[in-house]
């Protein structure tokens, strides 16, 4: 993005700071990039089973995707399994304490 300065030009090597402005994405979500496996490829939890789900991916960081393609509420596997596959049976761990 060109930028006119007058004093203080800009020259190479320097940097800036700035943020970015923009319209929310509808319908997206934010994951990390080590859940996800084959570039646009996640696996989804679903009635005991990995489902391997592919996503639009509409954005990626180095440690971040922001993409499209799951449904709300969708439980994704959270950790890189190097033999996960689709179809394997897994079980949801679950945080919340038992009385």
């Amino acid at each position: 993005v060109p930028v006119a300065s007058q004093k203080n030009a800009l020259r190479d090597g320097r940097f800036l700071t700035g943020e970015i402005v923009s319209e929310p994405i509808e319908n997206a979500f934010e994951i990390p990039l080590t859940w996800m496996h084959k570039g646009n490829h996640v696996y989804e939890v679903s009635n005991g089973q990995l489902v391997e789900k592919s996503v639009e991916v509409l954005f990626q960081s180095r440690s971040h995707a922001i993409g499209r393609g799951l449904d709300s509420g969708a439980r994704v596997l959270n950790e890189s399994l190097t033999n996960a596959f689709d179809g394997m049976a897994v079980s949801i761990e679950s945080n919340e304490s038992q009385d």
